[in-house]
């Protein structure tokens, strides 16, 4: 997956349960992780998300990382 894929499956999964980057960063910024609109999308455009970032963005939308293991 490269980081424009990232950022296309983030923001479906965002418009997808009613959140846009604003309601994420502020549910983010209520759950103590301080964070800006500005800087979530910078670092989606740029890909540079690391991966604890991402398991905070989905968890403060309901959703968790499932690790499955290929056939």
């Amino acid at each position: 997956m490269d980081a424009r894929e990232l950022e296309l499956q983030l923001k479906s999964i965002l418009a997808g349960s009613g959140y846009t980057i604003t309601s994420l960063v502020k549910q983010l910024n209520e759950k103590g992780i301080i964070t800006t609109v500005q800087n979530v999308s910078n670092k989606l455009k740029r890909g540079s998300l690391n991966y604890l970032e991402v398991v905070d963005m989905l968890k403060a939308i309901g959703y968790d990382i499932e690790w499955v293991k290929r056939k």
